[in-house]
């Protein structure tokens, strides 16, 4: 079952829209593809979730591939997306989130 569309999905998804385009088709994108019945949250913290993303990739912040990246595998895990699906939703993210959207996780250590 998708992502159920409520009125903050809706607003959400408007603003977004308004400011980032292509960022709004890919949350529509991975809100079709969810399969929220494996999930624990609410359609409301889940849309929270997206949307928290979503507009960090459209405003191109540092490390917003990662971050959404990290979001969509804890989805993968659960079974709510595929990896196949996470990996083409990560993909379109760094074609949106421009040149610093995607950092590494963990520094190098250094000896």
């Amino acid at each position: 079952m998708p992502l159920p569309v409520t009125p903050l999905y809706e607003q959400r998804l408007l603003d977004l829209r308004t400011m980032a385009p292509n960022a709004a088709e890919l949350a529509e994108q991975i809100a079709l593809a969810m399969r929220s019945e494996y999930l624990s949250q609410s359609a409301e913290v889940l849309a929270l979730d997206l949307f928290t993303h979503l507009d960090s990739v459209g405003r191109q912040e540092a490390g917003c591939v990662t971050h959404l990246a990290v979001w969509l595998y804890r989805l993968a895990e659960v079974k709510a997306l595929s990896h196949a699906q996470v990996t083409t939703f990560v993909a379109g993210a760094a074609s949106l989130g421009g040149a610093t959207g995607v950092v590494p996780l963990l520094a190098p250590i250094l000896n």
